[in-house]
């Protein structure tokens, strides 16, 4: 998780307009299990660059708390997301 949290901040500092993450439970090398609370790790360090999901594991979460949680990081993030 850190490796990837330095990808995305040396991404913003170099410019990059934009960033993805998707959810994998059972990946080895990248597990992101909840690619929302990922990205409001690193939204706070991040300055310019658009942030976004590459995926979300809808069967896991019911489609209002998926839509309630996305509004609010949206929000959180002031349309960077």
């Amino acid at each position: 998780l850190a490796e990837d949290r330095e990808a995305f901040l040396l991404a913003d500092e170099l410019g990059f307009t934009e960033a993805y993450v998707g959810e994998h439970v059972t990946d080895k090398a990248e597990n992101i299990t909840s690619c929302v609370t990922f990205l409001a790790w690193i939204a706070a360090a991040t300055k310019q660059i658009k942030l976004g999901t590459g995926t979300v594991n809808m069967p896991n979460t019911h489609p209002a708390t998926v839509a309630a949680t996305i509004a609010m990081l949206d929000h959180m993030l002031d349309g960077r997301f």
